[in-house]
């Protein structure tokens, strides 16, 4: 009877531990539960909306376009012309004309060493201003005229008919108008608007005031 016992015991604990090894092996190989298959989802879904922030070519900054210095230029060219600027340099021009031509016949007409030295002077320095107006004129895109108007082209042809004194006194007396009239623009022009026309100027005043003095000493 204990023998019987004993074989019972043993085959009741040779099942226990049947049953248990069963279940050890049953939840090794269990599939995975509902939340961690959400886990996962969440996991890729996350990567997913990572990729979807990176910026793409179309999200970088508009390159800065080119600037066509041609089309610049143009814009230039195409601005308005100042008339006052133009009237200044136009005047002006034609004065230093009528200047130069003044000098030149007084070159060849008194008989005064000087007078002919004074219309050698203007020779000279009316060719220097001339040719710096010419520039800022050019500068600016401004045609100068190549004479005097037809007021002072009357003026000199009178001129031109006079011969001894009669020639050196109108020659001064002309020469001071003239001077006089220029010292005013000249002032005038020191405060323009526009830097170079008063740089032009504020170079010129003290000549053309250095001109006047000249010839008002030849009166005496």
């Amino acid at each position: 009877m204990k023998n019987f016992l004993l074989f019972l015991n043993l085959l009741i604990l040779a099942g226990l531990a049947y049953v248990f090894s069963g279940a050890e092996n049953m939840k090794d190989e269990q599939p995975s539960t509902p939340e961690a298959s959400r886990s996962a989802d969440i996991v890729i879904v996350k990567e997913a909306s990572f990729e979807k922030a990176t910026p793409t070519p179309e999200h970088t900054l508009p390159q800065a376009q080119e600037v066509n210095m041609g089309d610049l230029l143009a814009d230039l060219d195409d601005a308005p012309i100042d008339q006052v600027v133009e009237t200044f340099l136009t005047k002006t021009a034609e004065s230093r004309i009528m200047d130069f031509e003044e000098g030149k016949t007084a070159q060849q007409k008194s008989a005064v060493d000087a007078i002919r030295d004074y219309g050698s002077l203007m020779v000279h320095d009316q060719s220097e201003m001339l040719a710096d107006l010419r520039a800022l004129a050019a500068s600016k895109h401004i045609v100068l005229p190549d004479a005097p108007d037809e007021h002072q082209q009357k003026a000199l042809a009178d001129l031109q008919q006079e011969e001894g004194k009669s020639f050196d006194r109108k020659f001064i007396k002309m020469m001071i108008i003239d001077h006089k009239r220029d010292v005013k623009k000249f002032r005038k022009a020191a405060q323009s608007h526009d830097v170079d026309v008063r740089a032009f100027a504020l170079k010129y005043l003290p000549v053309i005031e250095a001109h006047l003095d000249d010839v008002q000493k030849l009166k005496k």
